[in-house]
């Protein structure tokens, strides 16, 4: 049997659900270090970009009156992000 044959088939998985963990993955990139570097880099010279990992990691506000303007439009999803 080939590789892409075995891989094709319908495997049978563990479905638990954990309750505390709602967890959906959409795209994982693998990176090199450079390119995670030169990332890092790109996030930290964008403004609008650095005031999100900012509220990100800080947590957003209560109220969208006190998230700052340009980061208003992420905040239908901001229980989505992660940094």
């Amino acid at each position: 049997m080939f590789i892409s044959d075995t891989l094709s088939r319908d495997c049978e998985s563990d479905k638990t659900e954990i309750p505390e963990m709602n967890i959906e993955v959409h795209l994982v990139v693998p990176l090199t270090h450079e390119k995670s570097v030169e990332l890092r880099e790109a996030i930290r010279n964008d403004e609008e970009l650095s005031k999100l990992v900012e509220t990100i990691t800080v947590g957003w506000p209560t109220k969208i009156d006190d998230v700052h303007e340009s980061l208003k439009k992420y905040w239908s999803f901001r229980d989505e992000f992660a940094y």
